[in-house]
């Protein structure tokens, strides 16, 4: 609607939720500061009389005061220290909730577009790339580290051989990695045939949401 279009991008967030029927509708969230702002330019009645308190009661106190409370709340502060020591404890743990609920709220939504953009990609990528790509995501890993864990996490085949480093039956089973096949010629000069491990645009998403967060590797 024209009215969300005037909130400023950190006030509204689109994410796609799953309605009573299972289908995934696209839903408009609106956090604290973007429902004042509506308010605030609203023209309705009730609107209007919060906007008058605000503007002339509650602002003029925190310019002068640096804090707005009620008479009742006012009165209770001094009268019982215990209770302003709670209420300004209380507020402190609100804060913090506030900005560690918003900072999900951006993961999620910076996952959603991610999975999307994943989803519609058909290209296969090495593991140096995959590792490029966590790396970017803020996940502290590397090509050999990010190899290392694979195989001892069973996604990538650690006896050495001919075998050595390929998807194992679990990953492929999964649709994690494709095995593409090449020809090298090795120290003897022979022809050999080789398998590099692939990751599909499913093991992208799968790998990154697995660390995501977590510690490095």
């Amino acid at each position: 609607t024209r009215s969300l279009s005037r909130l400023d991008e950190d006030e509204l967030h689109s994410m796609k939720v799953t309605d009573s029927l299972g289908r995934q509708q696209e839903t408009n969230i609106i956090n604290e500061s973007g429902l004042y702002s509506l308010i605030m330019t609203s023209r309705k009645p009730q609107a209007k009389a919060f906007k008058k308190w605000v503007t002339s009661e509650v602002l003029p106190s925190i310019r002068k005061h640096g804090a707005y409370m009620t008479d009742q709340v006012l009165e209770k502060a001094v009268t019982n220290p215990d209770f302003m020591i709670g209420l300004l404890t209380n507020l402190k743990e609100e804060q913090a909730k506030r900005i560690e609920a918003e900072r999900k709220v951006l993961q999620q939504q910076h996952l959603v577009t991610f999975a999307q953009a994943i989803q519609v990609s058909t290209n296969l990528i090495s593991i140096k790339q995959l590792a490029i790509l966590m790396k970017q995501k803020g996940i502290d890993t590397g090509q050999n580290r990010l190899f290392e864990w694979l195989r001892e996490n069973g996604y990538l085949c650690k006896k050495r051989g001919s075998m050595y480093n390929t998807p194992t039956q679990y990953s492929m089973d999964l649709g994690l990695f494709e095995s593409q096949e090449f020809v090298r010629t090795n120290s003897e000069g022979e022809f050999v045939t080789s398998f590099t491990p692939r990751v599909t645009g499913k093991g992208q998403l799968y790998f990154i949401n697995k660390f995501l967060g977590k510690e490095a590797m």
